[in-house]
C-alpha cells in the first residue's frame, strides 16, 4: 500500500522537505519533521507556506487582510 495516493494530490509538483529550526512549533511542526510541499498553489489566509525571505527559504503562516498580505513565524 502506498500512502502517496492519500497524501499527495499533485505528485508532479510536490516534494518532501525536512524542517530545520523551531519557528513553527506552535503549529505542531517540529525540527526534523518531514513536510509535503506542493508548488504552484495560490495561498489562502491561514495556510502554511514556504517563502523566500532575505535570500533564504522559510516556512511561514500566510495572513491576508483587506489592506495587506503578511507572513508570520
Amino acid at each position: 500500500m502506498s500512502l502517496d495516493e492519500y497524501l499527495i494530490n499533485r505528485p508532479e509538483s510536490s516534494f518532501l522537505l525536512k524542517v530545520s529550526g523551531d519557528s513553527m512549533t506552535d503549529e505542531g511542526i517540529m525540527e526534523g519533521d518531514l513536510v509535503i510541499v506542493e508548488r504552484g498553489r495560490e495561498p489562502k489566509n491561514g495556510d502554511i507556506i514556504i517563502a523566500e525571505v532575505d535570500g533564504e527559504w522559510s516556512m511561514k503562516l500566510y495572513r491576508l487582510s483587506r489592506a495587506q498580505q503578511k507572513l508570520e513565524s
